[in-house]
Order: C-alpha cells, then sequence, then structure tokens
C-alpha cells in the first residue's frame, strides 16, 4: 500500500517569539510528529521559508522540511 503524503505549511510555528496561533502551530507539529514516528505509513512533508529552528521535530524518514523560497517574477 502506497504511504499517505501530507504537506504541512510550518511558518507559523517556526518563529522565536511564539504567542497564540504559533504556539498552537507549534505544538501540532510537536504532536503529529510524535503520534506518527513509529508509522511507516506516512510521509510528512513541513514548508517553511526559512530554515527549521533548533526546537522543531528532527527529520527522519517520513519527516522532512523543505525550504520555499519566493521567485522572481522576470
Amino acid at each position: 500500500m502506497a504511504p499517505h503524503r501530507i504537506a504541512i505549511d510550518g511558518n507559523e510555528a517556526n518563529v522565536q517569539n511564539r504567542v497564540g496561533s504559533n504556539i498552537f502551530a507549534f505544538e501540532l507539529l510537536l504532536e503529529l510528529e510524535k503520534q506518527l514516528a513509529h508509522n511507516p505509513n506516512w510521509e510528512i512533508t513541513v514548508l517553511l521559508t526559512m530554515h527549521p529552528l533548533a526546537d522543531l521535530p528532527a527529520e527522519r524518514p517520513g519527516w522532512k522540511y523543505v525550504i520555499l523560497r519566493p521567485k522572481q517574477l522576470w
């Protein structure tokens, strides 16, 4: 069976001074990674505009970060 693949915008969680929705997004990512850590049927890609902060879950098989930067129009 093919793995389930999810891409998540993690920018809300990837801030130094978290408040409100930043805290919620950070805790959600932590719990999602914890729940799926031993389940090979899931592949999670967290999309960021900057490199992940040190307190975000570490990359592992099934959990990775992709840095997307804006491109110039011409």
